[in-house]
């Protein structure tokens, strides 16, 4: 049968399933790439109860990644009502999808590499990918940035995060998270990525957030969200954290600001601005 006259093939969600260490935009990305293998070819549809299917796998893969769950409840909707979508059309679905992802994280990375002028000492914990981009952009730029890690148990997550820098020419130093206190003090700013935010502006992210911020507030240092407009869940807070081994969830009263591809939110008091006439996207 040639690929172009292919019927639907199942999505296999088991990589993103079984992955622990990789944030919610390379996930949502290996996603819209299985999605994309999946579509069929012209004259082929996907039935709406596979589409169901195909968003249930897909939402049960990673429960608390919040690209992954908006992309799960678009895909459930595109063949509300029809006898389902066809494949040309949801590749055009997929691929509006991987411009969004590619556009929101380059706008999160700018507003991050503009903010960040004022700082010198970060303090994080996980592996965000856009807050690795944006340290690397602004790490070209005098002063010097240094940057603790803290090792982010039990995945460790820290450690990849450290060798991308240090090998972009980033002080990079990674201390145990029991260490977390000391850590704060030594810090001009805590920042964070994010998995999901929800409707009340809550974030879900990695397993030992919630305490830093705590830390943070009461040392007075900003804590800082980096995040983009798909991880924002029309949805409440859950009353038990998915994952609740690797995440948890800080409330909004503790998040300072953040930095979101359309620009920032809340920005925190006594922070650093930009130099006049920053704009976006520039150094």
């Amino acid at each position: 049968m040639s690929p172009g006259a292919q019927g639907p093939r199942e999505p296999e969600w088991s990589e993103i399933r079984r992955d622990r260490r990789r944030g919610a935009y390379p996930l949502a990305e290996e996603a819209l790439r299985e999605l994309r293998r999946a579509a069929p070819g012209p004259g082929h549809r996907v039935p709406r109860s596979a589409l169901r299917r195909w968003s249930l796998g897909l939402a049960r893969a990673q429960p608390t990644m919040g690209p992954l769950l908006r992309l799960a409840d678009e895909l459930a909707a595109l063949g509300s009502g029809t006898a389902g979508v066809a494949g040309p059309s949801l590749r055009r679905w997929v691929e509006r999808w991987e411009r969004r992802i590619a556009r929101e994280q380059r706008g999160v990375v700018a507003t991050a590499r503009r903010e960040l002028t004022g700082y010198r000492a970060v303090l994080t914990l996980s592996a965000s990918s856009v807050l690795r981009r944006a340290v690397l952009e602004r790490s070209r730029v005098r002063p010097v940035i240094r940057v603790t890690i803290l090792r982010s148990r039990p995945g460790r997550e820290a450690l990849e995060l450290a060798r991308a820098l240090r090998a972009g020419g980033v002080p990079v130093r990674v201390v145990a998270d029991r260490a977390r206190a000391r850590a704060v003090r030594s810090a001009e700013i805590v920042l964070v990525g994010a998995d999901a935010i929800y409707r009340d502006g809550s974030l879900l992210h990695k397993l030992g957030t919630r305490p830093l911020a705590e830390l943070a507030g009461r040392g007075g240092i900003p804590f800082v969200v980096l995040t983009g407009g798909s991880k924002r869940l029309a949805r409440p807070a859950p009353r038990r954290i998915p994952r609740p081994g690797w995440f948890d969830r800080t409330p909004a009263r503790m998040i300072s600001a953040y930095w979101t591809d359309a620009g920032v939110e809340k920005r925190p008091r006594g922070a650093p601005r930009p130099p006049t006439g920053a704009r976006p996207g520039t150094r």
